[in-house]
């Protein structure tokens, strides 16, 4: 029996088969697993996704309050005269060697500066007390009747009211100081102390409106009442029992 002999293209494919057709089967084999390993992965983020995408965002603002006085408002206090500012608070802050220090002696240290500086809308209001005395003076002249009013001490209705949405906080530390809250919290503790004593200063820009607010409700009596005009007063004056 006569024996073929095996041609050399075909022993080369055979060995060409043999080397890919195992790494063909590995990576399919790699691949089927990947997906299913994705499939796995990735099935509990979507479940956490779809559950999340339902799920309706609500915030809730929890105001509390504790009442700690109650006093009926005094029935005799008449408002004149509102006033409208911006006030600022200023803190400065600066580290001194000691006054005996050789060479330089008492001298800021660089660096050590804190400016704290807070500004608030601040609505002050003026009152006198009905209850108090009212002078009243009528001068005759030969053709005008003048009526010299003297009102009750004009005051300032304490505490001022503080419009804190508008409240602005800044500071500025230096090199060797923090920006911590403590800075906030004493100009905060300053506020109402402070305005309080420039709501007495400020008397002098809103005493002109009380006058003439006063005024004007003497001479809306003095109309009713028949007294004002061209046979009964003719102007009215108008001070206060503070002002000198």
């Amino acid at each position: 029996m006569e024996t073929k002999p095996i041609r050399r293209h075909s022993r080369l494919l055979y060995a060409v088969l043999f080397v890919t057709l195992p790494l063909l089967v590995g990576a399919l084999i790699f691949y089927i697993f990947l997906r299913s390993t994705e499939r796995v992965v990735t099935a509990p983020f979507e479940t956490i996704r779809k559950v999340l995408s339902g799920i309706e965002h609500n915030v809730t603002l929890s105001i509390k309050n504790s009442i700690t006085s109650i006093k009926a408002a005094d029935g005799d206090e008449l408002l004149l005269a509102e006033l409208k500012t911006s006030e600022s608070i200023r803190k400065t802050d600066v580290w001194f060697t000691p006054a005996g220090s050789p060479f330089v002696g008492k001298m800021a240290i660089p660096g050590t500066q804190k400016v704290s500086e807070i500004r608030v809308p601040v609505t002050f209001r003026y009152y006198i007390k009905l209850g108090e005395p009212i002078k009243v003076e009528v001068m005759q002249g030969a053709d005008r009747c003048v009526c010299f009013v003297t009102a009750p001490t004009l005051r300032p209705l304490l505490p001022p009211a503080i419009d804190t949405s508008g409240m602005d906080f800044y500071v500025e530390a230096g090199l060797f100081r923090s920006n911590d809250d403590d800075a906030y919290k004493q100009i905060v503790a300053m506020i109402s102390p402070e305005l309080n004593l420039r709501a007495v200063q400020h008397i002098v820009l809103a005493r002109d409106q009380a006058r003439n607010a006063f005024e004007n409700s003497i001479r809306q009596w003095l109309f009713k009442s028949e007294l004002f005009g061209e046979s009964g007063v003719t102007d009215i004056v108008v001070n206060f029992a503070d002002e000198k």
